[in-house]
């Protein structure tokens, strides 16, 4: 049965055997190690609940401690234990009762116990506090704080509240012991099955690879003896290789049936085909020696040839170094005609700011020339009051004249009126001299105003003089000096198109000679390359030449060797 099944097969079926019992073993350890879990989980959580009810009992002692120091001392400083107890123990009490939810014996206790808590707060701690306050603002006596405590009013609750904790902690051990117990119990059924179900397995993968292998040894067993046959048999391929499984054992020894017949017949094809090396390579021995000639003079021929090419490149080598030099030549003045453009467009550019300068200043001038031209009409027309006032001198001469005759006439008259006309005479005196002042002021007046006349008329002419310069000299040259602006910059711009052009056509050329430069460099390069190409073909003729001579030698080589070859392939029997 196990010879009509094949090897990957029987391995197969083998390993599958062995992962389910794998599998069995592994599903048994998942499944108590899953329940192990659970109930350590479950035991962390009593753990949880003893840790509580432990924190839970030492803050009340704390908050006993710190009440009754506060009783006995005063100091406010122990009172801090008892409130801070206070608050400790209530989130204590509601991390037990969140706990144990769904333990409605563990809820009872703890309502029990959050009674008595608080009864003991109220019977005794915040009453000794109370009295302890009054002790302080003396309105109790001292002795009244140890009455209280020897009262023990709040004992009863302090023992509920220990005997309820103690309590609860008992009951929790006692579950925890329980759960240890019967989680102890599965570890040992889990370890049991485990080691069980490894053995099993052990023992049926062992005699499933002790059958495998069997199954695959023997059929591997026979093909060798029968290859071994084969090989002792002196190099009969007429023998097949005899066996009847059908595995993978029986499709190799189909194969080998197959590869032996294959061999038959390419000895049978190397038999033939080295009687056929054998007569072509006398044919090949005889073409070599004639090909040898024609290569000698194939190398002369290419050698000539080489020193033509030589000659060629080294002509286009000097033609390459003279375009070089026309290249710099045509580079420089293309670099001198940029710079000329440049100066151009400078010249062009002061042109410009010479013109426009020369216009803003002509046209400034004209201004000020019309607006100096109405204010000196103006002044001059206004220099014309100065002659009037010679004519209110002459007037006041005249009235001074009169006023000092008059003033002599009342002289005299004061004086034939004697005693009587002194004070009269004192006033036309005055009058007199004050006459006689004004006629010699008027007079300087006078000569002043003529000097004023004088030098009007000379500032009168002189304005005149250059009004006549700025409108028939300044004005003119400026307008030639915009005109010559002008005329610089068209010429600029003249200069500037004829530098461009120049350096276009320098260009031009630039671009042609480079292009000459690039077909000088490959003809060059092509006469060098077609020089050592032609070299090469010599040195590469001789070489063909020495290689066919190497080919002459290996072709007998390969005679002596088909020889060898029909010699071999005589002792196959085919």
């Amino acid at each position: 049965m196990m010879k009509n099944i094949k090897i990957k097969s029987k391995i197969t079926i083998g390993l599958i055997t062995v992962m389910l019992i794998m599998s069995f073993v592994i599903i048994i350890a998942y499944d108590g190690n899953v329940k192990t879990n659970k109930q350590i989980n479950q035991n962390m959580y009593t753990y949880e609940i003893i840790r509580e009810a432990d924190l839970l009992t030492t803050s009340i002692v704390d908050m006993e401690t710190g009440i009754r120091g506060y009783g006995i001392t005063g100091d406010k400083e122990y009172l801090e234990p008892f409130n801070n107890g206070k608050l400790e123990v209530k989130e204590h009490l509601d991390r037990l009762i969140e706990l144990t939810e769904g333990d409605e014996e563990q809820q009872t206790r703890l309502a029990s116990l959050n009674i008595s808590v608080n009864s003991w707060i109220v019977r005794e701690g915040e009453a000794l506090m109370g009295i302890r306050n009054k002790v302080n603002s003396n309105e109790l006596p001292p002795d009244r704080v140890a009455y209280f405590m020897s009262t023990k009013q709040g004992k009863k609750s302090m023992d509920d509240i220990r005997s309820i904790s103690k309590e609860l902690v008992q009951v929790e051990k006692d579950k925890l012991d329980v759960k240890i117990n019967d989680m102890n119990s599965w570890q040992v059924k889990a370890k049991t099955v485990m080691i069980l179900g490894t053995l099993i397995a052990f023992i049926i993968g062992f005699i499933a690879i002790y059958i495998v292998v069997r199954s695959v040894t023997g059929p591997i067993n026979l093909l060798q003896k029968e290859l071994d046959g084969l090989a002792s048999s002196g190099g009969d391929l007429t023998k097949t290789i005899d066996i009847t499984s059908k595995d993978e054992i029986g499709d190799l020894a189909s194969s080998l049936n197959r590869f032996i017949q294959e061999i038959r017949c390419i000895i049978l094809q190397v038999n033939e085909n080295a009687l056929s090396v054998k007569n072509n390579v006398g044919n090949i021995t005889e073409s070599m020696m004639s090909l040898n000639n024609e290569i000698l003079d194939v190398s002369a021929s290419t050698e000539e040839l080489s020193a033509s090419m030589e000659e060629t490149a080294a002509a286009t080598e000097e033609m390459n170094s003279s375009a070089d030099e026309i290249a710099k030549i045509i580079e420089d003045s293309s670099k001198k005609t940029e710079i000329g453009v440049k100066q151009s467009d400078e010249i062009r550019e002061r042109a410009e700011n010479i013109r426009n300068h020369a216009e803003i200043s002509s046209k400034e001038s004209y201004e000020i020339y019309e607006k100096s031209k109405e204010t000196l009409e103006n002044a001059m027309e206004k220099s014309k009051v100065v002659e009037q006032i010679n004519i209110f001198s002459e007037t006041i001469l005249e009235i001074s004249s009169k006023t000092n005759l008059l003033a002599l006439n009342a002289a005299i008259e004061a004086a034939r009126a004697g005693e009587a006309g002194r004070g009269f005479s004192v006033v036309a005196e005055e009058i007199r001299n004050l006459a006689e002042q004004s006629n010699e002021t008027v007079s300087k007046i006078k000569a002043v105003t003529f000097e004023v006349v004088d030098g009007v008329k000379e500032l009168t002419k002189s304005s005149s003089d250059i009004l006549e310069f700025i409108n028939n000299k300044v004005i003119k040259d400026y307008e030639n000096l915009v005109s010559i602006g002008q005329g610089y910059s068209k010429d600029a711009d003249y200069v500037s198109t004829t530098m461009q052009d120049f350096n276009s056509m320098l260009k031009l050329i630039e671009e042609s000679q480079n292009s000459l430069l690039q077909v000088i460099e490959d003809i060059t390069h092509t006469s060098y390359e077609g020089a050592e190409n032609t070299s090469s073909i010599s040195e590469k003729a001789l070489m063909v030449r020495e290689n066919s001579e190497a080919i002459v030698e290996s072709a007998e080589g390969v005679s002596k060797n088909s020889d060898k070859l029909l010699e071999s392939v005589s002792k196959f029997k085919v």
